[in-house]
């Protein structure tokens, strides 16, 4: 009867080790996570510095561009002036043929 009862407690002991082990293996997954979620938030900043970068990077090309449609719109009224003095000099020799 003692006997069985030791038998048990040593069992009762082995479960309470089991435990103790199942539990650490929770805390040590839940490391792991914790780990996995710093790795995740490290990726989240790269790919927000990546961004930054590239919208850095997108800067000049959008300026260019910007300057390129000041350039056209300047080609744009040079030929708008150009037709205007044809214009003006066809009136000018309609209204003084003899000139």
């Amino acid at each position: 009867m003692v006997l069985e009862m030791m038998v048990l407690e040593v069992i009762v002991l082995e479960a309470m080790v089991l435990e103790v082990i199942v539990f650490e293996m929770m805390v040590l997954e839940m490391m792991m996570l914790e780990v996995m979620m710093l790795e995740m938030m490290i990726l989240e900043v790269m790919i927000l510095k990546m961004m930054i970068l590239e919208a850095i990077m997108l800067k000049p090309i959008m300026l260019k561009m910007m300057l390129c449609n000041v350039i056209m719109f300047e080609i744009i009224l040079l030929k708008m002036i150009l037709l205007e003095m044809i214009v003006l000099e066809y009136y000018d020799s309609e209204s003084y043929p003899n000139a």
